[in-house]
């Protein structure tokens, strides 16, 4: 917790001022693979539609953070025997996951603000994912339609 805490602070500070290129379509399935791996007893299967690189101009660090965040969201608050779909369309990343009811818009991004307790979850990592987004100005949005989260962050 304090380790997160310290990492948004930096963030919102600018500490970050080293940024090159970074292939972010290598960093989703290095991590797709690492999450599938970890959540394998709760069967879920996920969908990638991304092409073979995307190369962005951000520090290695933030982007891994912005990944593992946003994939980490999906599979602990996706139900057992769910689907992932992560997309990198026009440069859109979008990741998707299954849900009953959508989260509150207005809170999602706030620090602690979780919609349901779950656990391994701080309440933290999409206040870290929209930290990094302000950082670069990429605009994230967050949707729910036809019972699916969907979390899309546009590069320029």
């Amino acid at each position: 917790l304090n380790k997160t805490l310290l990492l948004l602070t930096k963030i919102e500070n600018g500490q970050f001022p080293e940024s090159t290129n970074i292939d972010l379509a290598f960093i989703i399935k290095e991590q797709i693979s690492l999450y599938n791996e970890i959540y394998s007893s709760r069967n879920i299967s996920y969908t990638i539609n991304i092409p073979e690189t995307f190369i962005v101009l951000m520090n290695e660090s933030l982007a891994s953070t912005l990944i593992t965040n946003l994939l980490k969201n999906a599979y602990v608050h996706t139900t057992q025997d769910s689907n992932i779909e992560i997309t990198l369309i026009n440069r859109t990343l979008t990741i998707a996951n299954d849900g009953t009811t959508p989260l509150d818009t207005e809170h999602i991004f706030e620090r602690f603000y979780q919609g349901s307790k779950k656990e391994g979850s701080t309440g933290l990592g999409l206040a870290l994912v929209k930290a990094v987004c302000r950082y670069y100005n990429l605009h994230i949005e967050y949707q729910f339609k036809e019972s699916k989260h969907y979390f899309s962050i546009t590069w320029p």
